[in-house]
């Protein structure tokens, strides 16, 4: 089975999934990796990583992952769950400071 089934660079809207290789007397072929929060979606891939697009924001996905031999033999599965960063609307970023503020036509009663 592959190990270390891993997460990284989670934004709104993706996810890395990297693992250690699977080993097999022949020799590994492919992965399938199943979304089970999409119903069980399967992407296929040859290397130990996947970049998983088209993600909802703060949702949480279990992704499940399998190596295959050429025999098509399934290795025992391992599972993941991951929460995607929430969607950004508040704005909290100040503005810059103002700069080369003067005062000018000063009077008792205003000014400019």
């Amino acid at each position: 089975s592959p190990t270390e089934f891993n997460a990284s660079e989670i934004t709104q809207n993706s996810v890395n999934l990297t693992w250690n290789e699977a080993t097999d007397n022949i020799g590994v072929t492919n992965y399938w990796i199943f979304n089970v929060t999409d119903n069980y979606s399967i992407i296929e891939v040859q290397e130990p990583q996947v970049i998983i697009n088209d993600l909802e924001p703060a949702t949480l996905y279990e992704f499940v992952l399998v190596a295959l031999d050429a025999a098509g033999n399934q290795s025992e599965i391992i599972s993941l769950t991951i929460t995607t960063e929430e969607e950004s609307g508040d704005d909290t970023t100040r503005p810059n400071m103002v700069t080369g503020l003067s005062l000018v036509n000063i009077t008792t009663n205003s000014l400019t």
